[in-house]
């Protein structure tokens, strides 16, 4: 609690929470601030508010009500009222948030290509005198000690678990996911 503030001095309005979001939002406040009778209606700076204890509270109402915000929330709702309104209207545009659901049965079907991926397909097909070249990654690891078998393991998990490291570009320029690939093997040189 900052003590150049005094708990009868910033406390402005006592009004008492009339939501369930409100109830939960005002124990944090209290437990953040350090009073005991704080209203819904008392303003965030003058309770001693800051953006460390801002901080403090972007990460309560996360646990609490499994939602983010920011500090610019807080800062444009400086009152729990103001604030439980904001965190309510979060929840509900969540809920109402389109969810991607995968289509299992066309996992394996052929689908196109994005715009940068066609592109480089493009680039790749030798129409362009100066194209024909593919993009790729070269790396070596210089590591004493790397356990080669669990790092091989690994990678071929994740390739495994993500249906893009499977893809294939057919010549019709459409790409697909290969069900099954072979187990990888990473080179090793002593």
């Amino acid at each position: 609690m900052r003590e150049d503030f005094k708990e009868e001095t910033a406390v402005i309005r006592f009004s008492k929470a009339t939501t369930e979001t409100e109830e939960k939002l005002l124990d944090i406040w209290k437990q953040l601030f350090g009073y005991e009778n704080i209203g819904i209606e008392d303003n965030y700076f003058s309770l001693g508010g800051d953006s460390l204890i801002a901080t403090r509270l972007i990460s309560e109402v996360q646990k609490t009500f499994g939602c983010k915000i920011t500090i610019s929330t807080i800062f444009e709702n400086l009152t729990v009222k103001s604030l439980a309104k904001a965190i309510e209207q979060s929840e509900q545009k969540e809920e109402d948030t389109l969810q991607i659901k995968p289509n299992l049965e066309e996992a394996y079907h052929p689908f196109p290509l994005t715009d940068v991926q066609y592109a480089y397909w493009l680039g790749r097909s030798g129409l362009y005198e100066l194209g024909n070249v593919a993009t790729h990654c070269y790396f070596e690891l210089d590591a004493d000690g790397l356990d080669t078998e669990c790092a091989e393991t690994a990678w071929n998990l994740l390739i495994q678990r993500h249906g893009m490291m499977r893809v294939i570009i057919q010549p019709d320029g459409m790409q697909r996911i290969l069900e099954n690939t072979p187990q990888y093997h990473i080179d090793v040189t002593d």
